[in-house]
């Protein structure tokens, strides 16, 4: 029976193959270009500035943009779960760029886990950047 469905989904079976490759190669020049261009204070409690006001309609389009992105990331990491990649720093940086409610709450939850600080600036370091300063 498992003879008759790997011949009945070949198709299937190379376009999963194909998706894994490219989620593999692109974590691994994706994911430490975001973390490198944070700031080293990025999860540290911010209180936002007044900025100059922007154009409501280049606010809703980053806002949208960087959901996007945020919700592929979090999609491909859970599926690098399964197949080769790095799955769980990119479903966390998946969440850093979503907006949700409770997300703070989530970041620093994730943020105490001692393996996941290491990779975060294990990264920065490879690259010549500062450390992450992370919340007590």
């Amino acid at each position: 029976m498992n003879g008759d469905w790997f011949s009945q989904n070949q198709l299937l079976i190379q376009w999963i193959s194909i998706a894994s490759i490219i989620s593999f190669f692109g974590s691994l020049i994706i994911i430490p270009k975001l973390i490198i261009n944070l700031p080293p204070d990025f999860f540290l409690k911010r209180k936002t500035s007044a900025s100059v006001k922007q154009i409501v309609v280049i606010r809703v389009t980053f806002f949208l943009m960087k959901n996007c992105l945020g919700f592929l990331l979090l999609l491909c990491g859970i599926l690098m779960l399964f197949i080769p990649g790095q799955g769980l720093l990119t479903m966390f940086l998946g969440l850093v760029l979503l907006d949700f409610p409770g997300k703070q709450k989530l970041q620093l939850y994730c943020l105490k886990v001692r393996p996941v600080r290491r990779s975060l600036n294990w990264i920065r370091r490879k690259y010549g950047k500062k450390a992450f300063i992370f919340p007590a």
